[in-house]
């Protein structure tokens, strides 16, 4: 599946953060095989992040080691970033069945992982539903 880094990065700060529920072993393979595989890249975008702030834009603070984009640069950066977050990449993820998700999950949270959520029901539920369709026609 193609995504762009942004939409990486907010599947990754989605999964984290369900990554602590319990839930069935399927899932919870499913939830840390795409970790694992986003981790990665957002560890890349993180460091050419860093690398812009400290090379192009960024003023080192007097003080400690911190780095701050002065006002008069924050235009410019900020078009290198999303420029950075517009790249797209191909990753293998495994798509997570919402019907699956047995815990409570914030909007913010299920918006981070839309790109990965599929709605079908469980085959019961479908071969339920394709029955009583059926008894309905003949009606």
């Amino acid at each position: 599946m193609k995504l762009t880094l942004d939409k990486i990065i907010n599947v990754a700060a989605a999964l984290i953060q369900i990554s602590s529920e319990k839930m069935p072993v399927k899932l919870a393979y499913n939830i840390g095989r795409n970790l694992r595989l986003v981790e990665p890249e957002v560890k890349a975008y993180e460091k050419a992040r860093i690398d812009l702030i400290k090379t192009k834009y960024g003023k080192k603070q007097k003080d400690d080691d911190q780095y701050e984009v002065p006002p008069k640069a924050i235009e410019a950066f900020m078009a290198e970033i999303e420029e950075l977050q517009s790249v797209e990449i191909d990753l293998d993820l495994h798509t997570v069945n919402i019907t699956e998700i047995k815990f409570d999950i914030s909007p913010a949270t299920l918006m981070g992982l839309e790109c990965i959520l599929i709605d079908n029901p469980p085959e019961e539920v479908q071969k339920t539903q394709r029955n009583s369709s059926k008894k309905k026609e003949k009606k």
